[in-house]
């Protein structure tokens, strides 16, 4: 679920200079990891409107909802879902002989908006493209921020390490994979999301969207805004 603030960005005014771009995606993407660390109790009613939308995407009815209060006691819920590897199976299957399962087409809608959101880019986005245009194709250097800019580093390479790649090392490498990895006690843990801990894609698009660095049609950014 986006924070208030996120949902509804304030107009931000377009500088012409990478380093004041830079200032602004800063406290934006501050804002995101405070809400990605947050242990406030859970905004159930706006829990289940989002992913009641989200089901209604991929053709799917109201699901039934059941909280729990940690991860460990939703491992006896989860048995029997697909795994990461088992949901590759499926997509690499022509004629899969059964219905895909509900996670599936949530992983399809999820790939097939954030490339409708690198589309909307107005530069190159390095998600799709990290390397260098050169002939060596190596990738660029990872320094801080402003000390990047001062290198030739371009604005767009500096907001995918500064947001995207550092909002994953701290919540994925930091957090939930260490906890995946705790609970896979009886063998591969099935595919999940992660909820909050899960922003630093949707931080990085956020921030291009209110540095006016990017355009989104009106379904993603309904989407998005989910």
């Amino acid at each position: 679920m986006r924070r208030d603030g996120a949902a509804n960005p304030q107009q931000t005014t377009r500088s012409s200079s990478p380093h004041e771009l830079w200032q602004q995606a800063f406290p934006i993407r501050q804002e995101w990891l405070e809400h990605a660390l947050s242990t406030q109790p859970a905004d159930r009613q706006t829990a289940e409107r989002c992913l009641t939308a989200i089901y209604a995407r991929t053709s799917r009815p109201r699901p039934r909802f059941e909280w729990v209060d940690s991860p460990n006691q939703a491992r006896s819920l989860t048995t029997g879902w697909p795994t990461l590897n088992q949901l590759f199976e499926l997509v690499r299957d022509p004629r899969p002989r059964e219905t895909p399962p509900v996670a599936s087409d949530i992983a399809a809608i999820n790939s097939q908006l954030r490339g409708a959101l690198s589309a909307g880019g107005t530069h190159t986005d390095t998600e799709l493209s990290p390397l260098r245009t050169s002939k060596t194709k190596r990738p660029w250097p990872e320094l801080a921020p402003h000390q990047a800019l001062d290198n030739g580093v371009p604005l767009a390479v500096v907001l995918h390490q500064g947001v995207r790649t550092a909002l994953h090392r701290s919540l994925a490498h930091g957090y939930y994979l260490p906890v995946r990895a705790a609970l896979a006690v009886n063998g591969p843990s099935p595919t999940c999301w992660y909820g909050q801990q899960d922003v630093s894609w949707i931080a990085y698009y956020d921030v291009l969207r209110q540095l006016d660095l990017a355009r989104y049609g009106p379904d993603e950014t309904e989407h998005l805004n989910v």
